[in-house]
């Protein structure tokens, strides 16, 4: 299992710029780290120093890549960790999340709009023991790792000079602890049985205020190719990931990179999105012209239905790249025709009724744009 595990993290690295968890607890530094950051203090010219400031970025990337993974090393590490020749870092440290080793093969990371996504990848051989409160233990463990690492980057910045405005500074309030999102993938042959299926369930949490820590489960049985999980919202684009990783399994990092630069932006997708939201308004027209419904029904409908229609579009993608750009299309093309004929429809147009549209064509954008920049996110 330890290959297709490795591929499937490879991808998820390249694919969406996950990182890998490093086997160590603390990176050392590197040999020429202080003589570059004598060098950069020393510096006076503006555009030297900055061009050793790369240096030395470039330099601490790539010793952080070179350290030792959790799972032992990764075949094309080298072709992950460069790009174009340039370093990208993939690696990060983590002592807490390091206690969860002896439970699976590989552990990767993500930060996201909606918190801290930890991917678990467990082989089924040894992912038995796991239980939910050594995940959660860890977790937050982890959580305060994150806040702690906050709080003294903070301290390093310089405080701006003492002002008036800042007066109730002190009494604000303390943010929500980050979200903790543990997605746990159990991989093995013939083991999509009721059993496995259950335990999974077991695992899973997805209501946790006290703790902010969330788990799903997805188990990938590698003799079918079938894609089981507990995600509820999101499951399908879930499946159809791990499906399409299974059957592109021998795709090396190179070669993803390159398909993924060979996308081009989904047209068909704006253009549905466009059509079949115009068409919904206009059944709903049609309906309320027949009836008589509540305002706020009316207001309802007239937002949900472009919402719903364009964020669909542009979830159906199996990746998210470009999920905002095809959604302020969906939303010129949507709104280029809305406004002007119902404008035109209604001309003279009311006072109240030009607030209303207004009204429609800044929520659903709003929402649009948001739900689709927190898809890129993801």
């Amino acid at each position: 299992m330890s290959y297709l595990i490795d591929r499937l993290v490879q991808r998820q690295i390249v694919e969406q710029s996950w990182n890998i968890l490093l086997d160590i607890d603390e990176v050392p530094p590197f040999p020429e780290e202080e003589e570059l950051l004598a060098k950069i203090e020393a510096e006076t010219d503006d555009l030297a120093s900055d061009e050793l400031l790369v240096q030395y970025f470039d330099t601490l990337t790539r010793h952080i890549n070179s350290a030792p993974l959790v799972g032992g090393p990764l075949a094309d590490l080298s072709d992950i960790a460069e790009r174009d020749g340039e370093p990208v870092n993939i690696g990060q440290v983590s002592p807490d999340l390091r206690t969860l080793k002896p439970f699976c093969r590989r552990i990767v990371t993500k930060f996201t709009g909606m918190g801290v996504k930890v991917g678990v990848f467990m082989d089924s051989s040894v992912g038995q023991a796991l239980t939910r409160e050594q995940l959660i233990q860890a977790g937050n463990s982890f959580r305060q790792e994150l806040e702690e690492a906050a709080v003294e980057e903070d301290a390093e910045i310089p405080a701006d000079p003492p002002s008036s405005d800042k007066r109730k500074a002190g009494r604000k309030k303390k943010p929500l602890p980050v979200a903790i999102i543990f997605d746990l993938v159990l991989l093995g042959s013939h083991i999509n049985t009721p059993s496995a299926q259950t335990r999974l369930r077991k695992l899973e949490c997805f209501i946790n205020r006290k703790d902010r820590v969330f788990i799903s489960t997805t188990l990938i049985d590698s003799a079918t190719d079938e894609v089981w999980t507990t995600w509820r919202l999101g499951g399908l684009g879930r499946r159809r990931q791990f499906r399409y990783a299974l059957a592109h399994i021998h795709q090396r990092p190179a070669d993803i990179r390159a398909e993924l630069e060979s996308r081009r932006f989904n047209w068909k997708a704006v253009l549905f999105a466009v059509i079949t939201a115009l068409s919904l308004t206009g059944l709903s027209y049609y309906l309320q012209l027949k009836t008589s419904l509540h305002p706020l029904i009316m207001l309802a409908s007239d937002v949900l239905i472009p919402l719903i229609v364009i964020l669909g579009a542009v979830s159906f993608n199996r990746l998210h790249h470009q999920a905002t750009r095809q959604a302020k299309y969906s939303l010129i093309g949507y709104f280029g025709v809305y406004l002007p004929l119902l404008c035109w429809l209604a001309w003279p147009l009311s006072a109240a009724f030009a607030v209303y549209l207004a009204k429609v064509a800044l929520i659903v954008s709003f929402v649009s744009v948001w739900a689709s920049t927190m898809m890129e996110l993801e």
